[in-house]
């Protein structure tokens, strides 16, 4: 199953999520290598200043999803305020560029 996670973090959490962020990127780096993470990245406010993320991911159930995320360090150490999930339907970006 494919997922949207859009995560806002609690205001003026710039400092502990730099503070979190290389073991977060671990997490994420982990995801990507065992086929779980297709794409991420930092949503931004108009100065540019990180206010939250934007992760897609493929798990095989929403159970190992919310056991992932339950390990994120953003939830664990309080950066992320709120989070969002919802199944999506990804395009296969390899297959379109094949076409």
């Amino acid at each position: 199953m494919d997922f949207v996670i859009t995560a806002l973090d609690y205001e003026n959490q710039v400092e502990k999520r730099l503070a979190n962020r290389e073991e977060h990127v671990k997490g994420l780096t982990a995801a990507a290598k065992n086929g779980q993470l297709i794409s991420a990245g930092a949503i931004t406010n108009e100065k540019g200043e990180m206010i939250g993320s934007s992760v897609h991911v493929r798990f095989d159930s929403k159970e190992a999803l919310d056991q992932w995320i339950a390990n994120e360090p953003y939830v664990i150490n309080g950066v992320w305020e709120s989070i969002d999930i919802k199944t999506v339907n990804l395009i296969d970006v390899a297959v379109l560029k094949a076409s």
